[in-house]
């Protein structure tokens, strides 16, 4: 059985040369709603991800805040392989899932730097900037080339710290 918003919905659709009779009418309205649940339970999974990795990304953030950096990285590195493991393979959610794993990234090598972990930090500063969004948010693409620029700092490299400040003040 078809809903009544469903059918008026389609009765507002432009008609075709022949006139469909309500029975084609429904069928093609039916069809329509089933295409729609069936995609919306297919997105269900990166959806689903998305509010795991913004769930991870704000307590990663509290235990930042309250200095527990290891934990924060754990954390955040939970959320990251959520939106791995569904939100980035799903072109639907493919931007917010950039957008989310950019700033997970950006916290992530926060988190390393902290800990002392300058390799890491620069790995993980790298792969932020390995993100497609990044280069349009000016921002955090700023923020991570900070962070770069401090873990190769701290790492012994000066030069490249040097030229990593002088990029980011291009951009």
């Amino acid at each position: 059985m078809c809903c009544p918003d469903a059918l008026a919905a389609a009765a507002r659709l432009p008609s075709t040369p022949e006139r469909m009779d309500r029975a084609s009418l429904e069928r093609d309205v039916n069809e329509y709603i089933e295409r729609t649940v069936t995609r919306a339970d297919e997105l269900a999974p990166a959806r689903a991800a998305l509010v795991a990795a913004d769930d991870a990304r704000t307590a990663g953030n509290a235990s930042f805040r309250s200095g527990d950096f290891a934990t924060a990285l754990e954390t955040y590195e939970k959320g990251e392989r959520a939106l791995r493991t569904d939100a980035l393979r799903e072109p639907v959610t493919m931007a917010a899932a950039e957008r989310a794993l950019l700033a997970l990234l950006a916290n992530s090598a926060q988190c390393a730097l902290k800990l002392g972990e300058h390799a890491r930090a620069a790995n993980l500063a790298t792969a932020a900037l390995g993100i497609h969004v990044c280069a349009s948010e000016p921002a955090l693409f700023k923020k991570v080339m900070v962070r770069l620029a401090l873990a190769r700092d701290t790492s012994g490299d000066a030069d490249a710290a040097v030229a990593t400040c002088e990029e980011a003040q291009l951009r």
